[in-house]
């Protein structure tokens, strides 16, 4: 399957999150891909960690969630991390690696979701505590 990534049918992003932008990504969503508003950003896969700044593990949460729509219910979620996912209940640094579950839904879950041609966006649904940066390596293809 390598040579798709070759040939540019599926792209990887790794992106680190300031600090700063994950203490607040419950109030205002982190942008991964800008977009230009004529293509959809299909995530595949979607893999957290944590950078080793970190002192205090993110806590506070029940999902952090991708959506390329700029609404942030559910029925517009395209990959999400459940916090109960963790034995801890958080995000820690480390060996951790957190696996998103992509294109399946907030709970209850559901197979599939809707996609749009707005830029990709991660975010937390409630307000976290901790610190540290955040890295997030994504798999993703453009329609």
């Amino acid at each position: 399957m390598g040579y798709l990534i070759e040939q540019t049918l599926i792209k990887k992003l790794s992106v680190v999150i300031p600090e700063a932008d994950v203490q607040v990504m419950d109030s205002t969503p982190y942008t991964l891909l800008q977009g230009n508003g004529k293509n959809v950003f299909v995530p595949i896969a979607c893999t957290i960690q944590i950078a080793a700044n970190q002192t205090t593990p993110y806590t506070g949460f029940t999902h952090l969630h991708l959506t390329n729509t700029q609404n942030y219910g559910v029925g517009n979620i395209t990959a999400s991390y459940a916090i109960n996912a963790s034995s801890g209940n958080n995000l820690t640094t480390g060996n951790n690696l957190y696996s998103m579950l992509c294109n399946f839904q907030a709970s209850p879950n559901r197979f599939g979701g809707i996609n749009a041609n707005k830029p990709l966006e991660i975010f937390f649904d409630a307000a976290v505590t901790g610190n540290g940066d955040m890295i997030v390596n994504l798999l993703y293809y453009i329609i």
